[in-house]
Order: structure tokens, then C-alpha cells, then sequence
């Protein structure tokens, strides 16, 4: 923090505002660039070169972009930032008019949240209160997902169980990309896909997404939600910075071009606050929790496309003193606990022309995430008498690989994991468990087609086949078809999905340490089939969408997150519904709300999910001071239809207060985020004595950010 403010004190202090960049490609769907596309930011309108490119100086702001061309459907992209001093990087991509339409204007708007996914911005991380510039947290800002426990960032997709959402960084499955997995778990022990911090700051992000309901048909190894992150490169032209200071920690970053042949990189490095204090000597009532990340990319523009280099490494811990007899509260106040984590990403990406016509992706990544777990059981008179030891590793090999020819997109996924769990000692119910190790590949071959087959309608047929050592061979079909009207889209999908499971994924309440169900893993399948009308309004500058979905699983592994809530892996079946409307930001008010509703076939965990958020940006200049005041307030609830069911009733209001001054050399904020504003108490589970457990209260967490 003091190095912050000895910076913003050595800057100069005139109020003239710094303006910002847009730049940008516009491509036709087959990714030839396009000459002369208008491109229009509010007021300020510009044309593309001969590769398609455009670029926009504006002021730092919230804008929406319209971008138009002869014989294509007018795009309109809503909630574009512009950062003073930054520049801000797109692709647009112009679908061709249908022969035979009117010759009317045809908006192709870009909705934030339709039907089975949601954008993923920074502009949005920065805007919605208790993100805490975490893309799982902010995912939550839908009905359709709804938080496991506020101690972390895991997230349940329409009732599915967290451990069947996966992460992919430049189209390929990495590891579970996030700090400290184990906080907020039941059993206190590392989770497969969650966790209390993301190791990629979103500073880092670029045009990333939250995939869920029915995937994209290139994707697969998953039957709950994908986040599907790509990293930004820089400017090729200026070089940013970027400096933040917050409870959460201290984030430093940069991003510009490498040399003078179009290079360019971005990298950010963050240290934990509290960390930092333990470091100190400061005492947090016998807990000491840390973490450090390092993260970044670099762009190589080629003859025929792009290179991009990305990396990601962070080291995590949390060490935790017993109490005395006297001052227990939980169980695990009789126990010293000391957890480590490190994690590490390292991959290459290419995009570009393939043959002249079509469109090659291929990504090739190699993570792997390495866990360890020591407790010291401690009985009443304070002697220690045994504990247990756990260690978990997750490695993956991954390489995606798509080719596009005009409708048809072909490609594969070719993974390899190597897992292992292991657990020696005491455990709560005195079970021994077995070295858990195992690995596999799994071969994804797949093929899709975008059929126009009429003036409005479009047939999207998918084939996949899964391969691999562990498992019987697996057809995957898939299938949709929509309607174009004036108003908006009907969609009907329905298709097979498959997820196999590794044993850090699956936890045990009562023994507390991860157990693997089947000896070649597990392998969840799940025919999915849902009906959706989504809808624009360019006018109101809002979206809507409404969906009936039909989930029949097979083989689904349900969490144990209770005592008394036990359900064996099997057959199940669940039916829901979805509504959400939500009106666009634009620098001046935003408003949106849904509800969800999912009910299963026995099994008591029904429930009705419902979410709203809206928020004002008032300015407040006085001459050429140039000032904001953002006010966002987001509400989480949940009403839970049965009494003993795994999950419990649960309502949360949030709240953002952020300060922002606009000076000639650099961006100034300060930002107060309250989790929980009124303090409620959500419970999370009971603990063995029968008692329960509640998740966070009243959290408050300030932030000072610059940009220069």
C-alpha cells in the first residue's frame, strides 16, 4: 500500500482526462477480414483497413459498439470498457444476411447472458459488488448458479454438484486453476474444482465465458458448467500498468508490445494482504493464510495468424493452531492444520488461416496442481493423540485442436491425466483408505454443422466419440434447431453429455478425505434437452431469455455434505425453468433479475433459486475534474422446498461503493465491497455434534486501484 501511495503522489496532478483505446478486427464468418466495416462507439465512428482492423480513442467510459457491412447482419455489442491510458482488444465476427430476407437493417445484438452462458468481462467484474475480480464469483450474477458455500468460489449449475464444472484456459482442460482448495469444504480437504482464490486475476482476462445447460458442440468432458477463460495480450502500441491494493491482495501488472514486429505481452503478479501481515507478526486468532500468483501471456503475430504463449503459477497455504479445550466451538478447533498448494499452467495457442479457406485453433497445455494435508488431533488435556496425513496431484496433458470450412467444424480433444490421492492416519471414522492412483487419456474426436436450411432456420447437428484406456468407447450425438423472429430466438437442443470424474472431484463427510466410488474412476452421462426463447431489445438496451430444461442422469455422484444426506451414485432425473431479463449498462443505470427452479426425482433437493442486481453511475466533475460515483447493489437467495435437504434456505445483499478520479496520467479508485450487507445467517451444514454451521457474515473488503 505505501508504495502506491508514494506513486500517486510523484504523478502529476492536473485534471485533464486521460483517454483510452478501442481496437479491434471485423471478420466475416468464414474469418476473412473486412474492408470498410463501419464501426461506430456512440459518437465516434471509424472504418477497418484492408486486414480488418479499427481503432478508437475515446474516454474512459462503459460503451456500446455497432458494427456494420454491406450483406451482414448488423452486430451491436453492449458493456465494452474503455480504461484511461489502456487499450481494450476485439474480435467481431459479421454473420451474412440470408438470400431472400427484406432489405431491412438485421441487428445481430450480443446479449451478456442468454441460455446456457454468460460473458465473462472485466468491466463487469469491476462494476458488481463482492466478485472480488474473481470470474467464478461473478458467474453467480445469474439464477441459473447459485454459491456453494461464501468461504469460496465453487458454484453449483442448476443443482448439479460443483465437482462436475471444469476449467479450460485457451480452449483446453487445465487443473483446477484456484488457491487454498480446500476452504470452505465440509471435510476440509482439497476440492476438485473450487476454491477460496482464482490464481488468474481478471486483470489477466480477455473475451472469456461461463458455459452451462447445453454446451457449445465443440467442447465436452463435462455435464454441469465449463469456464471457458482466454487470456488478454497487451497493446501492441503503448505500454499500461496496472497496480491494486485491496484485503484480498496486492496486484501489479503490465502489458504492451515487445519490440516493434507487433509483439506484445501482459503479465500480472499478486500477493495476498494477509500473507503479507503473517509476515509481519500480525496474529489472526492462530490462522496464517497465504498465497502468491504469477500470471501472463505473449502474442506473435505470424504470416497466417497468431501465436499466443501463456503461463500461470501460484503457491498457496494455511496453517491453523488448535484452541484450547475450553474454546472450542467446531471440531476442527481440536486440531492443527497445515495445508500447502501449488499449481502450475504452461501452453501454447495458434489461431489463423488453414489451406485459405478455413480457420485453424489448436492449443496445447500442461498443468498440474500438487496438494498436501497434515493434522494434529489434540484431545482435552492438550496432548496430541495421532492426526493424518493427505496428499493429492492432479496432472493433465491437453491439446484442443478445431478446423472451421465454412459450416463444417471438425477437431478433437486429446487429453492425459495423471491423478493420485493418498490419506495415512486417523480419520473421524476410522476407515483406512488405499493409495488412489490412476492415470488415463481420453480422445475426443467430434464434428459439427451449421445448416441454414431455410430463411430462419438453423439446424446445428454434433457427433462426438469418446476413447480411452479406462472406459468403454462412448457416442455422443447432440442436435438443435432454431428460429429467427423480429423479437428473438427459439432454440430446441438435446444431445448426450459425458463427465469422467477423478477421485480430488469426490469428498466423504464422514471420513473426511477425498474417496475414489469406482476403480476406474466415474463416468457420468447425461441426456439434456431444453426449449428456450431468448430475446433482444436494442431500443431498451436490455436481454431476456426464458428455458424449460429436462436433465436424465446416469451415474451422477451427488456431494455429501451433510450428515443424514446420503445418496448413492445412480440414475436420476431433474426438470426446471429459467426466466431472466437484464438491461445493459451504459455509464449511466443497469438493472437485472431471474429465477430458477430445479426439481429432482427423488431426491429431496428441490429448490428455487433467485437473483437481481442494478446499480447508477453518477457523475460528479466540477470544472476539469473529471469524477464517478458507482453504486451496485447484487442480491443471492435461495428457498430450499425441503427441510432436510442437502442444501438450506439462503439470502445474501451485497453491496459496491466505488470512487473513481480520472487524472491526465492516470485512472485513481477506491472501491468498499460488504458481503452480506445485513449480516445474515445462512447456515452451511451441521457439524458432528449435530450443531450447525454458518457460512460468512458481514465481510467488508476495501480496494485502492490505479491505472496509468
Amino acid at each position: 500500500m505505501v508504495s502506491l501511495l508514494v506513486l500517486t503522489a510523484g504523478v502529476e496532478t492536473t485534471y485533464a482526462q486521460r483517454p483510452g483505446t478501442l481496437r479491434g478486427r471485423v471478420v466475416g464468418a468464414d474469418g476473412d477480414p473486412l474492408l470498410g466495416a463501419t464501426v461506430e462507439a456512440e459518437e465516434v465512428v471509424t472504418v477497418t483497413s484492408r486486414t480488418g482492423d479499427f481503432s478508437l480513442v475515446l474516454d474512459p467510459g462503459v460503451y456500446r459498439l455497432k458494427v456494420s457491412f454491406v450483406g451482414y447482419q448488423t452486430k451491436l455489442i453492449a458493456e465494452l470498457e474503455v480504461i484511461g491510458g489502456r487499450a481494450t482488444a476485439i474480435e467481431v465476427r459479421l454473420t451474412p444476411t440470408v438470400m431472400g430476407l427484406s432489405p431491412v437493417e438485421i441487428v445481430d445484438k450480443v446479449p451478456i447472458i442468454t441460455p446456457g452462458k454468460r460473458s465473462i468481462t472485466q468491466e463487469q467484474i469491476n462494476r458488481l459488488a463482492a466478485t472480488y475480480y474473481d470470474p467464478a464469483r461473478l458467474v453467480a450474477s445469474s439464477a441459473d448458479v447459485a454459491v456453494t458455500n461464501d468461504q469460496n468460489n465453487s458454484i453449483s449449475v442448476r443443482g448439479i454438484p460443483a465437482t462436475y464444472n471444469r476449467w479450460r484456459l485457451e480452449g483446453v482442460e487445465v487443473v483446477n486453476p484456484n488457491h487454498l482448495t480446500n476452504a470452505g469444504t465440509l471435510t476440509d480437504q482439497p476440492a476438485g474444482t473450487g476454491g477460496g482464490v482464482n490464481a488468474i486475476s481478471a486483470q489477466m482476462l480477455g473475451q472469456s465465458q461461463f458455459l452451462y445447460g447445453g454446451l457449445v458442440p465443440h467442447y465436452g468432458n463435462s455435464v454441469a458448467g465449463i469456464f471457458d477463460l482466454r487470456m488478454d495480450s497487451g497493446d501492441t502500441t503503448e505500454v499500461d500498468f496496472f497496480g491494486q491494493a485491496s484485503f484480498i491482495g496486492f496486484d501489479f501488472g503490465a502489458g504492451g508490445p515487445l519490440g516493434s514486429k507487433g509483439v506484445s505481452f501482459r503479465a500480472n503478479y499478486r500477493y495476498s494482504f494477509t500473507g503479507l501481515l503473517t509476515s509481519m507478526g500480525v496474529d489472526f486468532g492462530g490462522e496464517e493464510i497465504a498465497f502468491q500468483d504469477l500470471s501472463a501471456s505473449v502474442s506473435i503475430p505470424l504470416r497466417s495468424g497468431a501465436l499466443k504463449l501463456f503461463a500461470v503459477g501460484g503457491l498457496s497455504s494455511n496453517d491453523f493452531r488448535h484452541e484450547e479445550f475450553a474454546s472450542r466451538e467446531e471440531l476442527k478447533d481440536g486440531s492443527d492444520i497445515f495445508y500447502d498448494g501449488a499449481l502450475g499452467i504452461a501452453g501454447v495457442s495458434y489461431q489463423g488461416r488453414f489451406l485459405k479457406r478455413g480457420q485453424l485453433s489448436s492449443s496445447l497445455a500442461y498443468s498440474i496442481s500438487d496438494e498436501g494435508r497434515e493434522e494434529i488431533l489434540f484431545d482435552t488435556l492438550e496432548v496430541a493423540r495421532g492426526g493424518n496425513n493427505s496428499e493429492a496431484s492432479t496432472e493433465i496433458l491437453a491439446n484442443h485442436t478445431s478446423l472451421t470450412l465454412d459450416a463444417l467444424e471438425v477437431g478433437w480433444d486429446l487429453n492425459y491425466y495423471n491423478v493420485s490421492n493418498f490419506f495415512e492416519g486417523q480419520s473421524a471414522s476410522g476407515a483406512i483408505p488405499d493409495w488412489q492412483v490412476g492415470d488415463y487419456y481420453l480422445f475426443r474426436p467430434f464434428a459439427t454443422f451449421h445448416w441454414q436450411i431455410a430463411r430462419r432456420w438453423t439446424l446445428t447437428p454434433t457427433l462426438s466419440y469418446y476413447v480411452s484406456d479406462a472406459y468403454d468407447g462412448r457416442l455422443e450425438p447432440r442436435f438443435s434447431v432454431s428460429y429467427t423472429t423480429g423479437p428473438g430466438t427459439l432454440s430446441l437442443s438435446t444431445g448426450l453429455y459425458t463427465a469422467f470424474q477423478g477421485p480430488l472431484s469426490l469428498n466423504d463427510a464422514n471420513d473426511r478425505f477425498s474417496i475414489l466410488l469406482d476403480p476406474n474412476f466415474v463416468r457420468t452421462g447425461a441426456w439434456k434437452t431444453s426449449l428456450s426463447f431468448a430475446g433482444v431489445s436494442a431500443n431498451l438496451k436490455s436481454d431476456y431469455y426464458l428455458e424449460v430444461f429436462y436433465y436424465d442422469f446416469e451415474n451422477i455422484v451427488f456431494d455429501q455434505l451433510r450428515p443424514g444426506f446420503s445418496v448413492l451414485p445412480g440414475d436420476y432425473t431433474m426438470r426446471g425453468f429459467t426466466a431472466h431479463w437484464e438491461r445493459n449498462f451504459d455509464n449511466v443505470f443497469y438493472l437485472s433479475g431471474g429465477i430458477t427452479g430445479f426439481f429432482w426425482d427423488e431426491i429431496r433437493n428441490d429448490q428455487l433459486n433467485f437473483h437481481g442486481a442494478g446499480g447508477m453511475r453518477k457523475s460528479l466533475d466540477k470544472g476539469d475534474k473529471k469524477r464517478n460515483l458507482n453504486i451496485n447493489l447484487r442480491l443471492t437467495g435461495a428457498d430450499q422446498f425441503w427441510e432436510d435437504g442437502y442444501q438450506y434456505d439462503y439470502f445474501r445483499l451485497d453491496l459496491r461503493l466505488q470512487w473513481v478520479r480520472f487524472k491526465s496520467k492516470l485512472t485513481e479508485s477506491w472501491a468498499l465491497d460488504v458481503q452480506n450487507l445485513l449480516n445474515t445467517k445462512n447456515q452451511f451444514s451441521i457439524d458432528q455434534q449435530g450443531n450447525p454451521t454458518y457460512q460468512l457474515g458481514f465481510l467488508p473488503i476495501l480496494a485502492y486501484r490505479l491505472d496509468f
